[in-house]
């Protein structure tokens, strides 16, 4: 009987911890519920997603409150990509902690700026405020989109060039994509003075991938006669999603042959009209 009488006191105690045990899970559970509705309460964002090229800025913004009845510092920080960067500003100024009242609020500005070399997606940008008594946490998000973006360049990067008047200057220019997605069938123009020319080899650049770089050669020929002096050419570069110019100044000399022959048909034209005056002012 007394064998029987324990077993029982045993289950019943094994109950009652159960129950105790669940009851604990149950306070922890809802405790932990609670601190996180609160905490989401104290630091709200405005919003939590933000969609835009590599090269764009992402601005989030939050505000964040103190509840509790003493001055509270908060200290900022952004978990980031490997290579991108981010500011703080409150009130027009870049802060990288804040000291908030209690009961005040704060409004905070987070700006995030994403590495060149980041592929187009989605990627998680957690931002935590925690003083000595408190943490708190948004989770954002920046959806990078691709970009189209292409220079027109040159090799050197030297724009300009000098050749003599009725010669030929050839050249390359440097195609870059500088965007994150592909570029296909990008073309290429001129717009020249009057009566120049120019060969371009190739005109058109079928496919282009991102980081890459193509050179165009150009063939730049002066007309007969001209004039000495600064001319400007002008390189479009374009297709269905970006473009971009380029502007080649082009000095022209005259030839030295040239030159002696224009200084000799000044000397006959001086020695013709000394002639006249020697021949007819005697008369």
């Amino acid at each position: 009987m007394l064998n029987r009488f324990s077993f029982h006191s045993w289950l019943r105690s094994i109950g009652k911890l159960h129950v105790s045990f669940l009851f604990i899970l149950g306070s922890v559970s809802m405790s932990t519920t609670f601190a996180q509705q609160t905490h989401s309460e104290h630091f709200k964002p405005n919003l939590i997603n933000l969609e835009g090229a590599v090269s764009d800025p992402f601005r989030f913004q939050a505000t964040l409150k103190n509840v509790s009845d003493q001055v509270e510092t908060f200290d900022l920080k952004a978990d980031l990509p490997a290579g991108w960067r981010a500011n703080f500003t409150a009130m027009g100024s870049r802060v990288t902690s804040l000291q908030i009242e209690p009961g005040a609020e704060q409004q905070i500005t987070m700006e995030v700026f994403p590495s060149p070399s980041t592929k187009p997606g989605n990627y998680d940008i957690p931002l935590h405020a925690s003083s000595p008594n408190t943490s708190n946490k948004i989770d954002f998000q920046a959806s990078i989109t691709g970009s189209h973006n292409v220079e027109l360049t040159t090799p050197e990067g030297k724009v300009s060039n000098d050749l003599v008047s009725g010669s030929s200057k050839t050249f390359n220019l440097r195609v870059e994509n500088t965007g994150s997605l592909p570029l296909s069938d990008l073309e290429i123009d001129s717009r020249l003075p009057s009566k120049w020319e120019a060969e371009l080899e190739p005109v058109k650049i079928d496919q282009l991938e991102p980081g890459k770089s193509a050179d165009v050669q150009v063939k730049l020929q002066a007309p007969e006669k001209t004039i000495a002096g600064d001319y400007m050419a002008k390189f479009t570069l374009k297709n269905a999603n970006t473009q971009d110019e380029l502007d080649y100044r082009l000095t022209v000399k005259t030839s030295i042959l040239s030159g002696w022959i224009g200084f000799l048909v000044i000397l006959l034209a001086i020695g013709l009209i000394y002639g006249l005056i020697r021949k007819y002012g005697r008369r």
